[in-house]
């Protein structure tokens, strides 16, 4: 992949996530906390930045990947 195609392929991703920077109460953790929404999917990941960080999807109590009441209704 050529720094073209890099930099296309940054930007496509940049506009397919939805990200929202929150602090999460109580946690103690201090870190970088972004909720990310997939725009083509609706499905949450949670990334926590703690020494390099995670990235996790959210799931519903059956398993099932949590998908996002805005994108559900077309809010993003």
């Amino acid at each position: 992949m050529d720094k073209k195609d890099l930099k296309d392929y940054q930007k496509s991703l940049g506009e397919r996530f939805y990200a929202l920077h929150f602090t999460a109460k109580g946690t103690g953790i201090h870190g970088v906390d972004i909720l990310y929404v997939d725009c083509e999917t609706g499905i949450e990941y949670l990334f926590v930045g703690v020494s390099g960080g995670s990235l996790i999807p959210l799931l519903n109590p059956d398993g099932s990947p949590k998908i996002n009441e805005k994108w559900r209704n077309g809010e993003l």
